[in-house]
């Protein structure tokens, strides 16, 4: 199957997503997919678990993250530079990973309300990465900041938070409790976007 899942979150998106990366990896079996992204919501913590199971399972894995990003630089920690948007990284190779790694860090030390950085902090890391945003004007922005080493994709790709449409109820009451709303108001919220499985 030539379809390759890139948004994908795991139980390590900490009150957002549902699987463990080995339920994902059995998903993906079930499909019949080759290849699959583990995206986790600022966070690479499953991504070691990920790149064994996938391997076990003779798919490939594809290691990135969501990252939250902030308009200034994330030094500044107040309500003048909030995070306002998203990029998804995802290594190209070895050294790919190591920034990563290193992103990862970076956010977390500049933690405000989550960890962030700004596009300009991302500069350094760009060799080895790709990165897709969903925001036309977040995508002219990236452009004009990276070089032709860091390619930018702009795409509205599904985001996948649970494996299978029957843990659709499960998901929606991790989610209650993340963002102390009720299931009603979620059950709104979400009945009008994207499917959330895969």
């Amino acid at each position: 199957m030539n379809f390759v899942p890139i948004q994908v979150f795991s139980h390590y998106s900490i009150g957002r997503a549902l699987p463990a990366p080995e339920q994902i990896v059995d998903r993906c079996k079930e499909l019949g997919y080759t290849s699959c992204a583990l995206t986790d919501h600022n966070s690479i913590s499953g991504a070691i678990e990920w790149h064994k199971a996938c391997k076990e399972a003779g798919i490939k894995p594809i290691i990135g993250i969501k990252l939250d990003l902030c308009d200034q630089h994330p030094s500044i920690k107040d309500k003048t530079n909030p995070s306002t948007s998203h990029i998804t990284l995802l290594a190209k190779n070895l050294r790919g990973w190591k920034s990563l790694i290193r992103i990862t860090s970076e956010a977390n030390a500049n933690y405000y309300q989550g960890p962030r950085l700004s596009l300009d902090c991302l500069k350094e890391y760009q060799e080895d990465l790709l990165a897709i945003v969903a925001d036309k004007e977040l995508t002219e922005k990236a452009n004009k900041i990276f070089s032709a080493l860091f390619t930018v994709y702009n795409a509205a790709l599904p985001e996948s938070y649970y494996c299978k449409k029957e843990d659709a109820i499960d998901h929606r009451v991790v989610l209650c409790s993340y963002l102390k709303t009720t299931l009603k108001q979620v059950h709104s919220k979400l009945n009008s976007n994207l499917v959330k499985f895969f």
